[in-house]
């Protein structure tokens, strides 16, 4: 006996809702797809399939001419899947040796591949079922639906089946635009024998399951997916600070952080579970509590595989350039791919930033083959240059030392940046008896953070703890001047700052996480007089030795992202899931806890950030900012968030009364 496939889309009625989660089970029959010999099929050219149904009326009545369904002109769609993908033309085509026929059209992407709404409409069912496996069916406003079956349920890298494959936000009522997204491409239900696929679907507002591959050849494509908004705010803890503004741009992982003139800057950082990152975006926060993204620059578009996390923007005055500029460090974010096989610039891009909403490319500034591209920049306007210290860890191959190089850069003239020096640190032992690799040793040794210190010393930081103090009194000839040890081997660095005491810099802020024997990772900053010797510690800051934070910060990570020294005595700092810390630092041997700012949790939808538990719902505040009495916070997964600090006292300032 032969049979068409049940469809999810054919029990999808507002009316029948209820009766088809409860009875799912019954309604749905196996859907496999076709795989031949385990290869992903090419596209073909085939004609559109017309399938029939049979009109109830006339059963019983084997004479008369079964009624054929009226065909609507289908309409507009955007591609469900963002990025390369193959399909054909396979509705109708024989299942189960001709038991039954297949009613949607197979989409073949590499597992993880974010997967959109076709077009705009609100979500009606949210389901996980045996067969279908974990899908979602759309109805747009027109009427017309569309369901998206066997999204991805695996977490990254593996085939275990204990993730969730919906996007952030995607639940039953929720409302959708073309683009947004839904999930990710996977083999979930009864797909797992097969390559990862989306099997996508379309039905008439009539019910009828009709051929989409028409409609999806003539598809427009999504070069990015964005996301819902998904914060509840009921869920911001906050003690002496007050909410603003919140703007979550979607596609994260949200990174560093800058404000200058009414404009928010937001990096983002790429890796390989989600790569690229989607550049620098431009928020104009005029108006504080109505934050809006005006424009973006540094994007995968512009420069493919990259991450861009690190950035500097500034104002500079020289006889060769006037105006604010953007000097973005571009990093390769797929370290997975072997060297041999990588492509792609990687370096400097520079932007002119004069109109915020119009970035303009001015010029870039490759680090060459071997690197990995920059993983930190700092800029130093000496009075004569505008100076770039960038740092960058090389690629590594076997039986090839992957140091890392510091860069000296010349920004004077924007538009024609000089390499002035390119200085690769001496290979050092990581520590006294450490015995790692040669893998593990090249990777300790590379140089990942920079920052200037004065006019004529930088400091940068090894994965092994290690900070060198680097002499460029000579632009083109730097020298090891001091090396600092400041972590043991469970540990790495994380950021590197200078702050500024009395009349010029002074103290480094070293910001370092170490793994505990339980794999926890929990994180301190240091306060080093780099004055003294080989550096002395003044203070170290944890959040619960500073005292006065939320009580549940048990869930995610809890280390520092960034440290932005508002002054002497007041520095705000970003911990992760424990939020923005304000930190009174006027007595530096017993800072004090002033105030906390900890967005609501957020759901990272690529599952790289889990905790002990395997929850990936939880604040991941990696960098803060402030400027004319707003705190700027940029959280991994919910984007940006504007608070400001209450007047605790004189001390403090009257930060209260600007929102």
């Amino acid at each position: 006996m032969s049979g068409r496939d049940s469809s999810p889309l054919q029990d999808s009625g507002w009316g029948h809702l209820l009766v088809f989660l409860a009875v799912s089970a019954l309604l749905l029959t196996p859907l496999r797809v076709l795989a031949v010999d385990g290869e992903r099929p090419t596209t073909t050219t085939s004609s559109t399939t017309t399938t029939t149904t049979t009109n109830p009326a006339d059963q019983g009545q084997p004479d008369s001419e079964p009624e054929e369904p009226e065909l609507l002109p289908p309409p507009p769609l955007a591609f469900p899947v963002v990025g390369s993908a193959s399909y054909g033309d396979t509705f109708g085509a024989p299942r189960d040796g001709g038991d039954r026929e297949h009613l949607g059209t197979d989409i073949f992407a590499s597992r993880g591949t974010p997967v959109v709404a076709a077009a705009a409409g609100i979500v009606e069912i949210v389901a996980d079922h045996s067969r279908a496996g974990q899908y979602v069916v759309v109805r747009h406003w027109d009427g017309w639906r569309t369901a998206y079956l066997h999204l991805n349920n695996d977490s990254p890298g593996t085939d275990n089946g204990l993730a969730t494959g919906f996007g952030p936000g995607v639940e039953v009522g929720a409302r959708v635009q073309a683009g947004t997204l839904i999930g990710y491409v996977g083999d979930s239900g009864n797909a797992e024998d097969t390559p990862p696929h989306l099997h996508f679907e379309l039905q008439q507002p009539d019910g009828l399951t009709v051929n989409a591959y028409q409609s999806l050849r003539a598809a427009r494509s999504v070069t990015e997916a964005s996301a819902l908004p998904t914060v509840d705010y009921d869920g911001v803890v906050a003690s002496g600070t007050n909410l603003v503004g919140h703007l979550d741009p979607g596609s994260g992982f949200n990174a560093d952080i800058s404000v200058a003139d009414g404009h928010v800057y937001l990096g983002t950082w790429g890796n390989s579970d989600r790569c690229p990152g989607t550049g620098v975006r431009v928020i104009d926060v005029t108006v504080p509590a109505e934050p809006r993204e005006v424009a973006t620059f540094a994007s995968h578009l512009d420069f493919p595989g990259t991450s861009t996390a690190s950035f500097w923007v500034g104002t500079i005055d020289t006889p060769l350039h006037e105006g604010r500029i953007g000097i973005v460090g571009l990093r390769r974010c797929d370290l997975e791919t072997p060297v041999e096989e990588r492509s792609g610039f990687m370096g400097l891009a520079v932007y002119d930033l004069t109109e915020p909403s119009e970035p303009r490319l001015l010029s870039v500034l490759g680090m060459g083959s071997t690197t990995n591209g920059v993983s930190s920049i700092d800029v130093l306007d000496d009075g004569e240059r505008v100076l770039v210290a960038a740092t960058g860890p090389q690629s590594f191959r076997e039986g090839r030392e992957g140091r890392g190089s510091l860069w000296i850069v010349d920004m004077t003239q924007p538009s024609v940046p000089g390499l002035l020096s390119d200085w690769e640190p001496v290979r050092q032992t990581v520590l006294p008896g450490s015995r790692l690799s040669e893998v593990e040793a090249a990777i300790a040794n590379s140089v990942v953070h920079v920052t200037w210190i004065d006019q004529e010393k930088v400091a940068v930081s090894r994965e092994s703890g290690e900070i060198l103090i680097v002499d460029v009194a000579d632009r083109n000839n730097p020298t090891l001047a001091n090396r600092l040890v400041t972590a043991n081997e469970a540990s790495a660095i994380t950021g590197l700052r200078s702050r500024y005491v009395g009349p010029g810099p002074r103290q480094l802020v070293v910001n370092t996480v170490t793994e505990q024997e339980s794999g926890e990772l929990t994180g301190s900053i240091a306060f080093i007089d780099v004055t003294r010797g080989n550096g002395h510690i003044v203070t170290v800051l944890s959040p619960w030795w500073i005292g006065g934070g939320p009580d549940d910060t048990e869930y995610g990570y809890v280390y520092p992202g960034g440290s932005d020294p508002l002054r002497p005595d007041l520095t705000p700092v970003s911990w992760m899931s424990a939020g923005v810390r304000i930190v009174d630092t006027s007595k530096m041997s017993a800072p004090v806890e002033v105030g906390h700012f900890v967005p609501a949790p957020a759901f990272d939808p690529q599952r790289h950030w889990l905790d002990a538990a395997g929850a990936s719902r939880f604040p991941m505040v990696w960098d803060v900012t402030q400027d004319d009495g707003y705190f700027y916070a940029s959280d991994h997964h919910s984007g940006l968030w504007i608070f400001t600090v209450e007047s605790a006292d004189e001390g403090l300032g009257d930060f209260g009364s600007l929102d």
